[in-house]
């Protein structure tokens, strides 16, 4: 990662870090100069080289577009000959996520509980609701990262002051008249606890439910960032941060029997999701859930344990009740159910390609192979520039098409990055972690940099790093051949810290899930309306005519590699899907998406 290395600024602009070097000139540029000094002429034709990648060979003529196109991406080091089909399909990788998971959607109990939160208890709904409240008012990061250096530390305590203060007056007014429950005003090291644990709630609730807190959270990390730095727990005598809680610690406070309980066999029965698909009789659904309580209920039997019993490890350690075994099998439910939403939209679009589209022979109306330098204009229609490398330009009525793939390639490309996708929403929860560890490491101290969308932070992310190498070496064992670059941009001008990270990834089932039920409800839509049978007819000419175009629009351009980080690198996937998000409106299939219920890709962001 450019960041881990010693950063090399762009030789252009000076300000920037280089991302790309011309192996013709000997320079190193960020990407904007890198663009704006090679756009035509000969330097056009010069040799780039990735500063994370490799070597990008310049073309020798000018691509024929009556001929069939080859890749011209960046190549991996893993890359070999052209892809084969030999790579898992999709429900042989659906399998694995299954079987990953546990199978029939429960959990792998030695693996996935490791980072599983736990379930918020009410008092800790109240800290909450004390936490979120504060967050809404404070203008902490607006007046911190600014350009504005003089002063910086002392808008900083200014901040955490200010933050310290509304939660203190909060919790006192949440509870008046408690005795016993008096809470200190006078210093805030006083009320440390307090502090500690109302973060870590807000921290733990936003890991669990991604869709909540969307306009707070980053708020809150930043200025926990700042709070946790020494000179600041010093002067102010509190350290804000703890280890979020997860099922394990939970249970390893209470001694290695109630640990034994995430190992127990029972436990796949007790948190197992019993739903209604329209395919099972109610007699059915009724032993289901009758089968599941009985599970719970014997699990609670056989590892409660009293005040006064004798524990099995050293050192005091907390009894375990009826209702803390009921909280932890209602937090491994959760679990499950949010891993399965995550990964279900990722299984079913990979279904969709491999039941819709050949990865080697294409249908001429509806292949995926690409042009480089391919647009949508304004109004929705394609064109094309005529340099193979003008496919890095970016044209102001739309994106810029940055890949030239043949139909198979562009196949294989499609199925490794939503294979990748899959692999990624299964692990969520390991990457909630790593990011979270990572944002607030006293190893690791950030730097404010102008990343091109304004001021940011920048910071190295090795957790995250770590457990993103480890989903990419399993995906590319599993898929063979690799198509394009395997880099993952981290703590540099694309993605500056382990926030924009998981903010960004969190994405995916926000963008798959409308795809998904507009292109599974033409058949419904259309028999049950007359109407829209008649729209689909005269349009598409029959509910596949509508289904192709939707798909083959989707696999084509929304992995195109267009946009400002686009290209064929981990990130680049993800951001060129977010650009053809952004011109739905101007297809000609946006009023039948209409019609299926969607309203948009980015969810409720007040939620």
């Amino acid at each position: 990662m450019a960041s881990e290395a010693a950063q090399v600024l762009c030789g252009e602009c000076e300000s920037h870090t280089a991302v790309v070097r011309c192996v013709t000139c000997g320079e190193s540029f960020c990407r904007p100069c890198m663009e704006a000094l090679h756009r035509r002429g000969k330097r056009a034709e010069h040799v780039r080289e990735a500063i994370l990648g490799s070597v990008m060979a310049a073309p020798s003529v000018a691509p024929d577009p009556s001929k069939a196109t080859e890749a011209m991406e960046l190549a991996s080091p893993r890359n070999g000959p052209p892809p084969t089909t030999d790579s898992a399909p999709a429900e042989e990788l659906s399998e694995a996520v299954q079987s990953d998971s546990g199978g029939d959607g429960a959990v792998d109990n030695s693996a996935f509980v490791e980072c599983v939160p736990l379930r918020l208890a009410p008092e800790e709904r109240g800290l909450l609701k004390i936490v979120e409240s504060a967050l809404e008012v404070s203008e902490y990061t607006d007046s911190v990262d600014t350009v504005r250096s003089y002063g910086k530390d002392r808008r900083m305590m200014e901040g955490l002051r200010e933050m310290y203060s509304m939660i203190t007056g909060l919790a006192v007014s949440a509870r008046p008249g408690r005795a016993g429950e008096r809470l200190v005003v006078d210093t805030f090291s006083e009320n440390e606890d307090l502090f500690r644990r109302a973060f870590e709630v807000a921290r733990r609730y936003k890991v669990m439910n991604p869709e909540k807190l969307r306009g707070t959270y980053g708020k809150l990390m930043y200025l926990l960032q700042d709070a946790s730095q020494p000179r600041f727990v010093e002067h102010v005598g509190i350290h804000p941060v703890k280890e979020l809680e997860t099922v394990r610690s939970f249970l390893l406070k209470r001694g290695k029997r109630a640990l034994a309980l995430l190992e127990d066999p029972q436990l796949r029965d007790a948190t197992r999701e019993v739903v209604n698909d329209g395919t099972k009789t109610p007699a059915y659904l009724a032993r289901e859930v009758q089968r599941k309580r009985v599970a719970q209920e014997e699990l609670k039997q056989k590892y409660k344990t009293k005040e006064n019993e004798e524990a099995e490890t050293v050192g005091p350690v907390q009894p375990l009740t009826e209702a803390d075994i009921q909280r932890v099998l209602d937090s491994v439910g959760d679990a499950d159910n949010y891993v399965t939403y995550n990964v279900k939209p990722v299984l079913r679009m990979l279904e969709l390609l491999e039941e819709n589209f050949h990865p080697d022979k294409e249908e001429k109306q509806y292949s995926l192979s690409l042009r480089g330098g391919s647009y949508f204009n304004k109004y929705g229609s394609s064109g094309s520039y005529s340099s193979a490398y003008s496919s890095a330009r970016y044209s102001s009525l739309g994106g810029s098409a940055k890949l030239t793939h043949d139909h198979a390639t562009q196949f294989a490309f499609v199925k490794q990055s939503l294979t990748l996708w899959a692999k990624m929403m299964e692990s969520m929860y390991r990457l909630w972690y790593a990011a979270d560890r990572d944002l607030l490491s006293q190893k690791d101290d950030y730097s404010l940099w102008n990343t091109g969308q304004g001021l940011n932070r920048v910071q190295r992310c090795p957790n995250v790093r770590a457990e993103m190498r480890r989903i990419l070496a399993e995906v590319q064992r599993r898929c063979g051949p690799w198509v394009g670059l395997s880099v993952v941009h981290l703590g540099d001008r694309d993605v500056p810290n382990a926030l924009m990270f998981i903010d960004k990834y969190t994405q995916i089932p926000r963008i798959l899930a409308p795809i998904v039920r507009a292109v599974d409800s033409i058949e419904e839509l259309m028999a049950s309306h007359d109407a829209i049978k008649v729209y689909v007819t005269e349009n598409w000419g029959d509910g596949r005519g509508l289904r192709m175009q939707i798909l083959s629009d989707f696999f084509r351009y929304a992995f195109d590699g267009d946009g400002d980080d686009g290209g064929s690198c981990i990130d680049g996937r993800l951001t060129s899907t977010w650009n053809w998000c952004s011109r739905i409106e101007k297809k000609k299939y946006n009023h039948f998406f209409m019609l299926a219920g969607f309203q948009g890709f980015d969810g409720d962001f007040k939620g």
